[in-house]
């Protein structure tokens, strides 16, 4: 099985958040942080996505929300030469935070 990469444009659209209130509810942990996909591009996992609207759709409480939102979080380069660079993400960091 493998994971499914999605842009932001298809993150929208999925969920149906407009840009502004997708990236508020990042800032508040109710969100999925994005990660680097390439210097000018972010992306998603289709799958957190689709659990993230599974528990809007059956009216999942805040704190449901950030729990899960904190469990699928993607980590974040440790230097600061890696996060100016490109931020190249391995499919198997992203089995071991699902893990």
């Amino acid at each position: 099985m493998g994971t499914t990469i999605i842009r932001e444009r298809a993150t929208l659209d999925q969920t149906g958040l407009s840009g502004s209130t997708m990236y508020r509810r990042i800032k508040d942990g109710l969100f999925m942080k994005p990660f680097q996909i390439s210097q000018r591009c972010v992306g998603w996992v289709a799958e957190h996505v689709d659990q993230y609207n599974s528990m809007i759709a059956s009216g999942a409480s805040e704190d449901d929300i950030r729990a899960f939102v904190s469990s699928v979080a993607v980590p974040a380069p440790r230097d600061r030469k890696a996060r100016k660079g490109l931020k190249r993400i391995r499919l198997s960091d992203i089995e071991k935070v699902r893990a």
